[in-house]
């Protein structure tokens, strides 16, 4: 990240485009309801949290599925924040 881009708003689909770039998996928020992300955040949290509870802090730096759910729950934070924004 460059120092002007942390002005740069992060929106849900910009996230999602880094997502599939990085990872090759994008998520189609369309198709979910607000209560449908709440609950998938809700469940990438936890499986987060399962994580950092059982691995050292050296291990979730090269851990993928630690840093592709990171990625899930940004996108999926900025859009519940956005359709909050919206309602």
């Amino acid at each position: 990240m460059k120092l002007h881009e942390i002005s740069i708003p992060r929106t849900a689909e910009k996230l999602n485009e880094t997502l599939a770039k990085t990872f090759g998996q994008k998520i189609d928020l369309d198709s979910f309801t607000l209560e449908q992300l709440q609950d998938a955040r809700n469940r990438v949290r936890t499986s987060l949290s399962d994580i950092e509870t059982n691995e050292s802090f050296d291990a979730t730096m090269t851990n993928e599925d630690y840093q592709k759910n990171k990625m899930y729950l940004e996108v999926l934070n900025a859009a519940i924040s956005e359709r909050d924004d919206v309602d």
